[in-house]
């Protein structure tokens, strides 16, 4: 089974997750991506954060890993806390919603797996937010 490196971003704004919409699962998920080759998981973060909702961000510290299993891929999908310093959220051709959804209300929507183990650890206060 293959491996993916996975490193995106948490944006959280008064209890609420940034998420999209991926028009392809029908699902929301965090800004991110694939790490490039040579690229660091920061790099990654900062990087598909900006292509996919069109603002700067920064990198306030490293949250978690979560690993799962997707299309017969194990998935390490590393998430930094980060805040937007420049730009107003928009989506790409990838995405066609934002979300600002509350955290404690993440069972009322379509959401990738490690958006769901966030959010329980979040909500059971495991992470160091």
């Amino acid at each position: 089974m293959r491996e993916m490196i996975l490193s995106g971003t948490a944006i959280i704004k008064e209890g609420k997750l940034l998420l999209l919409h991926k028009v392809k699962d029908q699902k929301y998920e965090f800004p991110g991506g694939k790490v490039e080759e040579g690229e660091s998981l920061e790099q990654t973060a900062i990087r598909e954060t900006k292509e996919e909702i069109n603002c700067e961000v920064e990198l306030i510290k490293h949250l978690v890993a979560i690993k799962f299993e997707k299309d017969n891929k194990k998935i390490i999908s590393h998430k930094f806390l980060a805040r937007i310093v420049s730009g107003e959220p928009k989506v790409n051709s990838e995405h066609d919603k934002i979300l600002w959804m509350q955290i404690k209300d993440y069972q009322n929507y379509s959401l990738q797996f490690n958006v769901i183990e966030f959010c329980q650890r979040y909500l059971n206060k495991e992470l160091d937010v």
